[in-house]
């Protein structure tokens, strides 16, 4: 399964077996990690899992799954874990799921320069990669973006050129 799939995303990395009851050590790939506790499978591989317990410590996520009760069945689940798309919450005003970021045209003012490559998170903030025409990296800021849509996302030139991430 792709990360770019859009009915199922990458949600999680399942680590190693913890204890001896089938217990799952799992890595958290989103920014709340409480959404874990509010979805009731995961995928792993093509085979769907039901999640019978969520423990969350120290910044892990603990998943004990239906019909995996030893150490041996969860020696098994390694690697990546999707969820269904619409198990997630619906996001509020001007929140996004990354993976519906990527690959939106990038234009700025009215001229097309690319595409979101990439994403990736800073202390401070988010940080855009733009492949294309252009390549150039910006923060995700409002004071930044002009408008954003499902199709598009529409950068200021001027603020561009204030951070100095764009200097045409």
């Amino acid at each position: 399964m792709s990360i770019l799939n859009k009915e199922k995303l990458l949600i999680g990395i399942a680590l190693k077996p913890h204890g001896i009851k089938g217990e799952v050590k799992v890595f958290s790939l989103v920014d709340n990690i409480d959404i874990f506790k509010t979805i009731d499978n995961v995928w792993y591989d093509s085979k769907k899992l039901k999640i019978s317990n969520v423990r969350i410590f120290n910044d892990y996520v603990y998943l004990t799954f239906l019909d995996i009760n030893t150490r041996n069945d969860a020696e098994s689940i390694r690697g990546e874990l999707y969820v269904d798309r619409t198990n997630l919450p619906k996001l509020g005003k001007d929140r996004h799921y990354i993976v519906d970021l990527i690959g939106l045209d990038v234009y700025i003012d009215d001229e097309k320069v690319g595409n979101i490559s990439d994403i990736f998170n800073c202390k401070a903030n988010d940080v855009i990669v733009v492949s294309g025409k252009e390549n150039f990296m910006f923060p995700f800021l409002n004071k930044v973006i002009i408008s954003l849509d499902d199709k598009k996302i529409v950068l200021s030139k001027s603020i561009l050129q204030e951070i100095a991430v764009y200097n045409k």
